[in-house]
């Protein structure tokens, strides 16, 4: 499927067990949106040339696998309050923003996933609502350039 020029190319809200895999997302205001969206897979799409971010992702054991994230304006991946999520063995090139930023989130692991031309591959903001708001995080085998 193909996806364009609409508010949020896939936008999930309240909902859980979804699966959005093989589309191409791009030239929207955000890719693919999902709020208190939990145990869903978003893998294999090709997600560009949104004005902000390629995937925002709010809610708990998500998977985030094997996407190609590039040239989006706010950045590749935002991640608020999210928990237990893997985030792993994507691409993610020439975003304005970050490769993969966490807010509010914890007991993630971030893995196998390659970053280049952001301006940061990992942000992990620290949150005035929550001081131990990034506890229990992993972070191993990412690359950035």
């Amino acid at each position: 499927a193909l996806f364009w020029y609409a508010t949020a190319g896939v936008r999930i809200k309240d909902s859980a067990f979804n699966i959005i895999e093989n589309n191409i997302v791009q030239d929207n205001d955000d890719g693919i949106w999902t709020w208190d969206g939990n145990n869903n897979t978003i893998s294999n799409n090709i997600i560009k040339k949104n004005l902000k971010s390629a995937l925002w992702i709010d809610g708990k054991n998500n998977v985030i696998n094997n996407n190609t994230i590039a040239d989006n304006g706010w950045g590749g991946i935002i991640s608020l309050d999210c928990s237990n999520s893997l985030i792993s063995n994507n691409s993610i090139s020439s975003s304005a923003g970050n490769g993969i930023s966490l807010g509010m989130s914890h007991h993630n692991r971030i893995c196998d996933n390659v970053i280049t031309k952001c301006i940061a591959g990992i942000v992990l903001p620290v949150s005035s609502y929550n001081s131990d708001s990034h506890r229990g995080q992993t972070l191993i085998f990412n690359i950035y350039f």
